[in-house]
């Protein structure tokens, strides 16, 4: 079935993308709710073309997969930010600032490699991906300790570090104020 679904992305028709998108979040929640993970050679096929797809131009269909790429994709979605596309990018950086808990926060420390991806995307060019990269960055301090998320801002280049520590205020202080 998701092999299916992913040789229906290459369709032009866009209708056709929006169904195949509904049917795939549907199957995912599903799966997900079952507790029944993506074998990895499943993730393997669909997660790259869904990144690659990420960066189009509909607003609507660009949302969809997104919220593909929330369930829990964080390897696949990594490959995702060295992207031609820099919409497919941001995409697949929102997608991991969303996914982010104790767990992905932990297995993204692990990998310097991808902390460092991360870390420089902040000083990315474009607009929507660094903003992406900021916020993603700032979650961290949410998961991490502050000694922690320190020594992961001093990898930070030297233009980002300003508004990762602004963003991460504001979501501490957001944070602190819910019941």
């Amino acid at each position: 079935v998701l092999k299916w679904l992913t040789w229906m992305l290459w369709h032009a028709n866009t209708k056709v993308w929006k169904a195949m998108l509904d049917v795939l979040l549907a199957l995912l929640r599903n799966l997900e709710g079952l507790d029944v993970p993506l074998t990895d050679r499943e993730t393997q096929i669909l997660v790259p073309n869904i990144v690659e797809r990420s960066g189009h131009n509909i607003l609507a269909i660009r949302e969809l997969m997104q919220e593909v790429l929330r369930c829990r994709m964080l390897p696949m979605l990594l490959t995702g930010l060295s992207s031609k596309s820099k919409r497919s990018a941001a995409c697949s950086m929102k997608a991991i600032g969303d996914m982010l808990e104790r767990q992905s926060t932990l297995s993204l420390l692990r990998s310097q490699k991808d902390l460092g991806l991360v870390l420089k995307l902040t000083a990315d060019k474009d607009p929507e991906v660094r903003r992406s990269a900021v916020q993603t960055v700032a979650l961290l301090s949410l998961h991490l300790d502050d000694d922690v998320f320190i020594k992961v801002c001093r990898g930070l280049p030297p233009l980002a570090k300003g508004p990762v520590q602004q963003a991460a205020i504001s979501l501490q202080e957001e944070f602190n104020d819910r019941p």
